[in-house]
């Protein structure tokens, strides 16, 4: 069975919190685990739920994250193609929207691309979605 995380970035110190969310009138609330700390208010533009993947590092993927998908052949450094991707909800379910083109790709993107990496987020990174931006490479 999959784990429901989520995160946020806390009012209080400006630090990311991982666990459990619950709400409490107009203000969401991240209940920090494994410790199960007593949860801490969010800014709300920060709150993102896990998609349930791990990048190729190992890195679960969030909701506001900005993901390096690559494929195709490997050559003198490059991949055949290579493109940055913001995660984000759409009503039914978690799709990959090009930085460039506001393409979408559905949740299936695993089965698309052979590498994907977390680059960083839309809220402490919003220069990685500048169009031609710095790209990493393998």
């Amino acid at each position: 069975m999959r784990e429901i995380r989520f995160r946020g970035i806390r009012i209080d110190n400006g630090n990311w919190i991982y666990g459990w969310l619950f709400g409490f009138k107009e203000t969401l609330f991240i209940l920090e685990f494994p410790s199960l700390n007593p949860g801490c208010p969010v800014v709300p533009e920060t709150f993102g739920q896990s998609i349930g993947l791990k990048d190729e590092n190992g890195v679960d993927i969030y909701e506001g994250d900005i993901v390096n998908c690559c494929g195709g052949e490997f050559c003198q450094g490059f991949w055949e193609f290579q493109k940055k991707y913001i995660v984000e909800w759409h009503g039914v379910g978690f799709n990959l929207v090009d930085v460039e083109s506001n393409f979408e790709i559905g949740y299936d993107f695993v089965n698309v691309f052979e590498h994907f990496e977390v680059m960083g987020n839309k809220y402490e990174n919003p220069e990685l979605l500048e169009c031609g931006g710095k790209e990493k490479s393998k």
